[in-house]
Parts: structure tokens; sequence; C-alpha cells
């Protein structure tokens, strides 16, 4: 008994001996550490610290101060860790079956600099010859036996930093915490993780919880749950997936995959190939209708009516396209295609259609086309909801400019401001800053519209030309649904060209100009207010009792006009039969301000004879002054305008009015005062004739 228990002692003294031996100094081991990882990595390995032994439970064999690269002189490391914390279940290696089981690893401050560039990257063994670089190295096989046992019972990441470039655009991974246990073929492990990615774009903070899978035989990554729950902005995202990646395959696939960010709910499918070069993708997102508040108030935008959005899609490196498109909003179902080519300068492509659209009420027109019976026009004019301030600007010129886009909307019914057009299109385009836009109504108040707009947006002041079109417009139809109080009964049309410069409605108004023109067809018109103002102009110079004779409401046979605007001068020129009617003066949307001269002449044309006056007034311009605000402007004769016409008449200044004023005294003076009477006007026209320019004074005489 006594032997045995010596034995044991003994046995035990040169166990402790000899692991005392062992553990007193573990720098020893650094040169066969050091081969070990460049054997299985190819990584060389520098350890600039002290390597040390941990006691406690786990043990634990300590790095400090550990860099790692393709070469042992690399200035910037690829790798870097303040601490690497290893530890190993020895008895595991003693059983009959020998199984390798890594206990633990543990990197604390660990730095890493991923670059690449063009098809070089950093990551990559110096002779690796592939055509295309996967994003994460894939180092070699421990052993030929790819299927020998392993574990990894823990891993963990505390307060690394991964900064990756690529072609200069730099991404950086703060990581916080990441831990997971358990690693093993064919099992399934957790993993934890808090970080932090920075971006160009902005900042996103991730809590993940996921769970794993890793199958040694194709090194295939299988997702049975994986859950992020952190932040987008200020919105909290969740994203439940199944997924397989396997990276020798190059492939990658998302399946019951449900997306949450804030109260927004979504689903996702994805299949990818062809990872390891020109990757392929492939899949369907389906939003379920709901509303967007939370999502747009982050962005910045107004969504005022629920949303949702069913679609297939393919991409590629540089192209994503959207098939089978189906985006519900409000009761409108839009349907069709989108893609966009990715890059510096995306352009984006669609062609989309909807069932019914409406377009808000507070909707504002930029364009002034004038008042009366064009003033139609201003629907024809593209719409833009702009901020009720003068001086907001009304385009986005920075994404305009940086990205390009062509297509066309097309809509069953379009309602604005309660009437319904059919079968409405709008074609869009745009490359580099020009802009083209032009919208069709086909069937706009039995007639139809076209409007086209171009914008040279390359400009800090844009440049803008419309071109609006009517054809065979009903009247009627069109007044009532302005709202106007227009007596007018015809089928019209109209059109111009107008050109503005700026981008706030303040600058566009100012810089209005161009032309428009307009023919009325035949119809019926109310023209009570153009004989109130005749008889009133009739009345100072005698004759009122043909213009009383006028009709309230006149079956005309023609009614046409131009107008032209500069900013805001505006003139008018309209013909209605044989009444020729011209305003000329400044029209002040901004000041809501008018002040206009018109003159109404009724012309001797035989053909159209619907208006009469005596013919002392005929062919005369009776002059009438419209002043004050646009909305309720006073019109009344012009009596400054008549003493000039009659001082143009009795200088001989007018010798049509001259003649009339001749006829006047035959008709109306007695015999034997029409003489002193043409003498008395001789007299007047010498009086009220300029006095002729004093000759020159003689030049000085030569000295």
């Amino acid at each position: 008994m006594r032997k045995f228990v010596l034995g044991i002692l003994v046995i035990l003294a040169v166990a402790v001996g000899a692991m005392w031996w062992l553990l007193s100094d573990a720098n020893r081991f650094k040169a066969e550490l050091i081969e070990l990882i460049a054997s299985n990595t190819g990584l060389q390995v520098a350890i600039d610290g002290n390597l040390s032994w941990r006691l406690w439970p786990p043990v634990q064999l300590v790095a400090e101060d550990v860099r790692a690269d393709w070469s042992a002189d690399a200035t910037e490391p690829l790798l870097r860790a303040r601490t690497l914390r290893l530890s190993a279940d020895l008895w595991q290696l003693l059983n009959r079956n020998p199984k390798l089981v890594i206990q633990g690893a543990t990197f604390d401050g660990l730095h890493a600099h991923l670059m690449q560039q063009g098809t070089h990257a950093n990551w990559m063994p110096p002779d690796y010859e592939g055509d295309a670089l996967p994003p994460i190295p894939i180092p070699p096989p421990a052993s030929d036996d790819a299927r020998a046992p392993w574990e990894v019972a823990n891993l963990a990441f505390n307060d690394a930093v991964i900064d990756y470039t690529v072609d200069g655009a730099t991404t950086r991974i703060t990581i916080d915490a990441l831990h997971t246990s358990g690693i093993a073929p064919e099992r399934e492990f957790p993993l934890f993780a808090k970080l932090v990615i920075d971006t160009d774009a902005g900042t996103t903070a991730l809590n993940i919880v996921a769970k794993l899978q890793f199958d040694s035989t194709v090194v295939q990554w299988q997702v049975a749950q994986l859950d992020l729950d952190g932040l987008h902005g200020a919105l909290p995202f969740n994203i439940t997936a199944t997924a397989d990646f396997n990276s020798l395959a190059g492939t990658f696939a998302l399946r019951d995959t449900h997306v949450q960010l804030g109260e927004v709910k979504a689903q996702l499918a994805l299949e990818a190939v062809q990872l390891l070069g020109d990757a392929q993708f492939k899949g369907r997102f389906d939003l379920p209708q709901q509303s967007l508040d939370s999502i747009a108030a982050l962005l910045g935008v107004r969504v005022e009516q629920p949303l949702g959005l069913q679609t297939d899609f393919v991409a590629s490196n540089n192209h994503i396209e959207f098939n089978d498109l189906q985006l519900r909003y409000a009761d409108s179902l839009v349907s069709g295609t989108f893609g966009t080519a990715t890059g510096p300068r995306p352009r984006f492509e669609f062609k989309l259609k909807t069932d019914r659209f409406v377009i808000p009420q507070d909707t504002t027109a930029i364009a002034t086309l004038g008042a009366g019976s064009f003033a139609t026009l201003a629907f024809a004019a593209p719409a833009i909801t702009i901020d009720p301030s003068l001086d907001e600007p009304l385009l986005p010129l920075q994404l305009i400019l940086s990205s390009d886009w062509q297509g066309t909307l097309a809509f069953d019914q379009l309602t604005y401001a309660g009437a319904t057009f059919d079968n409405a299109t709008v074609a869009l385009k745009n490359i580099a800053g020009d802009v083209d836009t032009t919208v069709t109504l086909p069937k706009f108040f039995d007639g139809r519209a076209i409007v086209r707009a171009a914008i040279d947006a390359r400009y800090d002041q844009p440049k803008w030309r419309i071109t609006p079109e009517l054809t065979n417009v009903n009247s009627t139809q069109v007044l009532a649904w302005l709202d106007h109080p227009y007596d007018w009964v015809a089928l019209f049309l109209a059109g111009g060209e107008l050109t503005m410069q700026g981008n706030t409605r303040r600058e566009l108004t100012s810089t209005l100009a161009g032309h428009a023109s307009f023919d009325g067809g035949k119809g019926v018109l109310n023209i009570a207010e153009i004989k109130r103002q005749a008889l009133a102009v009739a009345a100072l110079a005698g004759g009122t009792e043909l213009i009383n004779a006028w009709p309230e409401r006149l079956n005309y046979q023609r009614f046409i006009g131009t107008w032209a605007t500069q900013g805001t001068q505006q003139k008018l020129d309209a013909a209605l039969d044989n009444l020729a009617l011209t305003a000329n003066g400044t029209v002040d949307a901004l000041a809501n301000n008018m002040d206009v001269a018109v003159t109404i002449t009724v012309q001797d044309l035989p053909q159209f004879n619907s208006f009469k006056v005596s013919p002392i007034l005929t062919g005369l311009p009776l002059p009438v002054r419209c002043r004050g605000s646009l909305d309720a402007p006073t019109c009344a004769a012009d009596q400054e305008g008549m003493r000039k016409l009659l001082a143009q008449a009795i200088t001989g200044g007018d010798p049509q009015m001259k003649a009339k004023l001749n006829q006047a005294i035959d008709e109306r003076v007695p015999e034997e005062y029409r003489d002193a009477a043409r003498s008395l006007l001789e007299m007047l026209s010498n009086d009220a004739q300029p006095a002729p320019p004093a000759a020159p004074a003689p030049a000085p005489a030569s000295p």
C-alpha cells in the first residue's frame, strides 16, 4: 500500500513538474504557433507582444499585439489584433477517435483593412488567378480530408473595426460585440452581434440574432432563422429568413423572408448565382398595401394614402429590372415594368399603366396663359405641386442632374378638380438635365389636348419651353369645369409656345414670354360686356342707337385671336365676326393687378355683318380702360383715349377720323354754318399742329 501511494505521489510530482515546465514560459511556442497558422492559411503572422497562459477555466493561450498579412514586411497589415485568446480541449485529442476541439477563440481590438482596386484585392493570396473576386477569402482546407471532424466551442469579437474600400469608396463596420458557439458540421448554432455600418449614404446600427448551420462537404451556410433587430435611421428593423449560401458553387438563396421596418411589413424571395463572377439575381418582393407614414416621415416626404407593391425582379451587377409590377395607391392600381441601370449615373426606364389616378386638388399649375376663352390651356401645362411661397424651388435640380430616365405613364382614367379624362398618357425623358415631357389627353371635353414641355435644367435658372395644343374642345364644358361665368358655346382650337426661366413661381411668372392663338369656330357667345363697353364709348361720340340693337347672345361665324406676353406686358388681338378687339397693357399675376387699354372697332365687312354702328363710328377704335384686381377689374370708357382720338382727327393725324367729322358736319350742321364749322376745325387743326423745328444756327466763320 505504501509503495502504491508513493507511486501516485511520484506520478503527480512528475505531472506537476511537467505542466510547470510547459506553462512557465509560453513564448517558447511562438515559432511553432506562427508556422502552424502560416501552413494552414498562407498568412504571415507576427506576435509583437507577449505569449502567455491563463490557467483558470477555460485554459487559454493569450497572444498580444498580433498582426497578419500575406507578406511579413507589409506597411499596413491586413489584420491586427490587440489580443487573441485561444483555448482547446486537449483530452479530445487523446481519445480512440482523435478529434480537434477548439474550445474558444476571442479577438479583442481587431482591426482589418480590406481593399479592392479593380480586380485586385489585398485579402486574396498574391498568386490568386481567379477571373473575379469573391467578397471574402476562402482559405485552403486544413486537411486533405474535408470530412475530418472538428468543432469550435465559441468564437468572439470585441471592439473590432473593419475598413472595406472598393475603388476608393470606403465602408466601415464597427463591431461592438459578436459571439457564436457550438460551431460544427451539420449542427445549428447561434450568432449574436451588435455592429454599426458607416457609408457615404449614412449610418446603420444593427443588433443581430441568428441561427446558422455549416455543411463541411460543400462549405454551405444554411440560415435557419435570421433576426436583425436594429436601427435604420430612427426606425427599428427586423428580418426573419431561411437562407442558403454555397461558397463553392457561388449561389445564395433567401426563402420565407419577412421584413419589418417600423410598422411596415414586407416579404421577399431571392436567388443568386455566379456570385464569384458576373452575379445574377432574381426574386419577388411583396409589400401588402398599408400606411407608410413612418418611413415617409423619415425621408421627409408625404404619402397620404395606403400603398402596396408586388413585383418580380431580375438584377445583375449593373442593372435592375422589375417585371409584373403592381403598385396600389389608395384605390388606384399601377402595373407594368420598371428598370434602372446602376452606376455613377443611374438611368431609369419604365412603362407603367394605371386604372385610375386622382391629382390632388391643391396641385397648382405653373403656367399662366391669360384670361378668357383659352384659360383652359393652363390645365395642359405640366402640373407641379408647389409650396405656397413664391420663392420655393419647384424642380429637384440635383436629382435631375444626377440621374436619367425615359418612359411612359398611361392612365385609364385621370381625375383632376372633379373632371375625369380617359386614356391619358404622359411621356417622360431626361438625358443629362435635358427634360422633355408630353401630356396627351385624347378625350378632353369632347376634344383633344396635348402639351409638350421642354426644360433645360443644366442652368442654375432652368429654361422652360411649353407648347400647348387644344383641338375641338367643347367651350361650355371647359368653362363649367373652370367655374368661369362665360356664356360661350363652341368647339374651339388653341395652341402656342411659351418660354420661362427660373425655378420658383416668382421667377417663372416674371419671365413668362411667348404667344398663343385660338380659333373659336362657329358658336354662340354672350357679348353683354362688349355691348356695355361699346355703348359707354359711343355715348361720348354719339350714335348709340344701332349698338342698342346688338343681341345679348351672338351666333357668330368666326372668333379668332392671338395673345402675346413678355413678363407682365400682355397683348391680345381678337376678331369676333366684324368686331375687332385689341388689348395692350400690364397684367401682374403676382400683384393681382392689371391696367390694360382696350379698343373695340366695328369694321365694314359685308361677309361678317353681326355688329352695326353709325357710319361715323364704323372703323374707329373705340377706347376702353380696364384697371384693378384680376378677379374683378373695373372697365369703362377711356375718356383720355377719346380725347386723343378727337385730337388726331382735328389735327389730321387720323385722316379717316377727319373725314368722318366732315361727314358729320354735312349731316348735322345747317348749310349756312358748315363753312364756319370747317374753318373752325381748320383753325383748331393748325393750332394743334406741333411747331416746326427751329432752323439750325449758322456755323461760325473760320478765323
